[in-house]
């Protein structure tokens, strides 16, 4: 498959065409206009540097003394988890698309997770939003598409909370596809009309 990714600019291509990522799709559900922005910031950097942090660790690559405060409950989430939970990676941060619909986005990582094969999406985040749910639908129909799992991956979002525990919340409605291919329509209709922010 010819998929480009530009990380500059979060922009990818299909076949030399730029296609949207699945963030970008399911951005309008999403509202953080009652969040400070600086609050907004602080936890984002925590979010890039947990999963940094992440795949230093799964290829035994990591400093721990590099490890900030913020990130110790968080991380010792994670460690947990990967004993607990017997997680054994098979990609991540492995970019996917579907020639079909004509989107991308990478997923956070797929492996076995008590020996099931399971698409998950790391969180640093006190609650999990329910778009998540079609952010992994939208990763698990590209990744089938692809030939790199079956279409009936488990999907899950897992949260490293700072107090060093870790939830794991399961996804399993089947109509999760559909709600995704539904906003995707919708984003696709207003870019052809420009509508999308920066293109009117």
């Amino acid at each position: 498959m010819d998929l480009g990714f530009d990380a500059a600019t979060h922009t990818y291509k299909l076949g030399g065409s730029v296609v949207p990522s699945v963030t970008q799709v399911l951005a309008p559900l999403y509202d953080f206009s009652g969040i400070p922005r600086d609050v907004l910031e602080r936890r984002r950097q925590i979010g890039v540097a947990l999963d940094e942090a992440i795949l230093l660790d799964l290829g035994d690559d990591l400093d721990e003394a590099t490890l900030g405060p913020e990130l110790q409950g968080p991380f010792e989430a994670w460690r947990r988890f990967r004993s607990e939970q017997r997680f054994a990676l098979c990609a991540a941060q492995y970019p996917v698309a579907s020639k079909k619909y004509r989107y991308a986005g990478t997923p956070d990582a797929w492996g076995l997770i008590n020996d099931v094969e399971t698409l998950a999406d790391w969180k640093a985040t006190a609650a999990m939003h329910p778009a998540v749910a079609l952010q992994t639908a939208a990763y698990a129909a590209a990744g089938a598409e692809m030939g790199l799992f079956k279409p009936s991956i488990r999907r899950c979002g897992v949260r490293f909370q700072d107090d060093g525990r870790y939830v794991i919340e399961p996804f399993k409605d089947k109509a999760d596809f559909a709600v995704f291919f539904s906003l995707l329509s919708i984003h696709n209709w207003r870019a052809r009309h420009g509508l999308l922010k920066g293109t009117q």
